[in-house]
């Protein structure tokens, strides 16, 4: 009877037959099954037969009352699993009783060439124990795997493909030196020091290395204090590579806005190269903010060049990530260049008053005509642009003053008043908006023609207008 019981049992073992197998190990030896199931566990590892022992062990484990009794039965299955060569059964088993902290090293030891789920379980644990960077235990072979997996075919031809995507983005949405600058940057870029696989951040900092795992990732993201709808232009300081993946989660949105604010991300361009053959920059150009990027290894430098052309979006104000010293740096960049920003206005605004002082119409021999107009309208500015065609047509210059494309909506008072000072037009034309909307005032010597295209309230609201009367230099029509 006992030895059909046993083939019985085998045959429950077979097929992991849970209720079969307790019912019939109750039946072979009543007084101790938790025994008799040990027993046969490790009969069955003798026989290589790695699978069926630590399923058996599984069932035996909650019977085991001592915690370190079970760890320890845990543990030398495994290492016997894994010396069998039966990697996936000694990390099954060393997972049973969880992730345990001791047990890291050898369920790394597990995953052989899955580099990709070694990195994700790496995560997980980093995660799983919060106040250890895990990885401490590893760290002597993360160099090892990580040269391994950035070696594998697939996943170059991948970064490959981020990168370029990335740099497609760029080159729509950003200043042409910022892509300058990165493509410079792209062909004397050191080692890989940064990667991202599926949501978890694995980032090099001072010769270690780092995880932030998913969850720990949007947690951030969603506490983090991004004033979504402030009207305030922001310069947000990214010292790594995870704040970076913070600021594109917290500000992604599905609402639009027709006239969006910037934000402008100052990082080591260094650090953002790395980035981009691993993580898409589109959340950043799907939210509602115009996006752009400042090196900070010479802060002052970029500033000036981010800056000094644009036609609006200055910074106000600073968001800092990982770094105390940043508020001062940009409090100290931005008054400088202010200072310098309106010094060159000065100078500009007394030229083109200077030049306007005894003007007479027309003072070329092609009548120049400078016409204002927004890239954030569905009609007017193709309707600009035609006009402007017409003129060129009749033998006239043109120039089309509106924001540049990578900027945000609005075009600086000072932005305006340089055109006029190096273009000299004869004449300046818009459409729907009148020469009092111009706030640093055009000079009254030169005329100002604005075409009624719709009966807008800055132009039939009599009352208001009253307060800012028209020059015998403005037209309408």
């Amino acid at each position: 009877m006992e030895a059909e019981s046993e083939a019985l049992l085998g045959q429950a073992i077979d097929s992991r037959d849970d209720a079969a197998v307790l019912a019939l190990l109750q039946n072979i030896r009543p007084s101790n099954p938790a025994e008799l199931l040990l027993h046969i566990a490790q009969q069955r590892l003798s026989a290589h037969d790695s699978g069926g022992a630590v399923y058996l062990l599984k069932l035996l484990l909650p019977a085991v009352e001592d915690e370190q009794v079970r760890l320890n039965l845990v543990r030398s299955f495994g290492i016997i699993c894994q010396q069998l060569g039966a990697k996936e059964d000694a990390r099954d088993c060393l997972l049973a009783c969880g992730k345990v902290k001791e047990f890291v090293p050898l369920v790394c030891d597990t995953y052989g060439d899955e580099l990709e789920e070694l990195f994700v379980y790496l995560a997980e644990c980093q995660e799983g124990f919060p106040h250890t960077n895990i990885i401490d235990l590893v760290a002597h072979k993360m160099e090892g795997w990580v040269d391994e997996f950035l070696k594998d075919e697939r996943v170059r031809v991948e970064c490959q493909k981020v990168k370029e995507r990335n740099f497609e983005l760029l080159n729509t949405h950003c200043t042409p030196t910022t892509v300058r600058l990165l493509q410079d940057l792209d062909e004397h870029l050191p080692q890989q020091s940064l990667f991202m696989v599926r949501g978890n951040i694995f980032e090099k900092s001072e010769g270690r290395w780092a995880v932030s795992p998913e969850g720990y990732l949007e947690g951030v993201a969603q506490g983090a204090d991004f004033k979504k709808e402030s009207q305030d232009i922001f310069v947000i300081n990214c010292r790594s590579f995870f704040y970076l993946a913070v600021c594109a989660r917290g500000h992604q949105s599905d609402e639009t806005k027709s006239f969006p604010k910037g934000r402008f991300i100052a990082i080591d361009f260094r650090l953002l190269l790395r980035s981009m053959s691993f993580f898409s920059l589109q959340p950043f150009f799907q939210s509602p903010f115009v996006f752009n990027f400042i090196d900070n290894r010479d802060l002052f430098s970029s500033w000036m060049a981010m800056f000094a052309g644009r036609s609006n979006m200055l910074p106000t104000r600073c968001l800092c990530f990982g770094d105390d010293s940043f508020p001062a740096d940009f409090e100290n960049v931005s008054s400088v260049f202010m200072a310098s920003f309106h010094s060159a206005a000065s100078v500009s605004k007394a030229n083109m008053e200077e030049y306007y002082k005894d003007y007479s119409f027309p003072q070329h021999n092609k009548l120049r005509i400078l016409l204002l107009t927004s890239r954030f309208t569905t009609y007017i500015q193709y309707s600009t642009r035609d006009v402007a065609w017409g003129f060129e047509k009749n033998g006239c210059e043109t120039l089309i003053v509106k924001e540049k494309p990578w900027d945000g909506y609005g075009v600086r008072e000072e932005f305006i008043q340089n055109a006029i000072a190096s273009f000299k037009p004869d004449m300046v034309f818009s459409i729907d908006h009148l020469r009092y909307e111009i706030g640093f005032g055009i000079p009254e010597n030169l005329p100002f023609v604005t075409w009624i295209q719709d009966p807008l309230p800055n132009l039939f609201d009599f009352k208001g207008n009253q307060q800012r009367p028209k020059t015998q230099l403005d037209g309408g029509g």
